[in-house]
């Protein structure tokens, strides 16, 4: 493929001396990792990396848990597929980032880059896509617990 993302669940909420802690690598190359969030979190982006040449890659997490009562929780890996694979009834997942969706200028980046956010009634998000007009909107209330 030519990018990958790696999210998990960010649930020890010490920002200074995280535990565990992790590195991510494709192809052996460290694409280091995001910063520690000050909140428990499912699906909070530890890695990524897009630009990668198309072909295959290998993507390694090196993991280190220095107490017994905590866990590396992995969620998702996400990967945009090489160009060569056949994607005919497949389903397909674009992120807030991906050219295929324009905002306009009522959108602005959620902190954190986890995805886009806004505040206005009628704001518009636009998607191009080939396919049928199946497709899901997944979205969320920013709000803490």
């Amino acid at each position: 493929g030519t990018a990958v993302g790696v999210s998990g669940s960010n649930i020890d909420q010490n920002t200074t001396h995280p535990d565990p802690t992790f590195e991510c690598f494709v192809d052996d190359v460290s694409i280091g990792r995001t910063s520690p969030f000050q909140f428990a979190e499912n699906n909070w982006p530890f890695c990524n990396k897009d630009g990668l040449p198309d072909g295959l890659h290998k993507l390694r997490i090196d993991v280190t848990v220095m107490s017994p009562d905590h866990t590396f929780w992995l969620d998702q890996i996400k990967y945009n597929p090489s160009s060569a694979v056949p994607l005919d009834n497949k389903v397909i997942w674009l992120g807030n980032t991906d050219p295929a969706i324009a905002y306009d200028l009522h959108w602005g980046e959620w902190p954190g880059g986890l995805g886009n956010i806004t505040m206005r009634n009628n704001s518009v998000a636009l998607v191009q896509f080939i396919g049928m007009s199946n497709f899901d909107l997944v979205h969320s209330y920013p709000h803490e617990t």
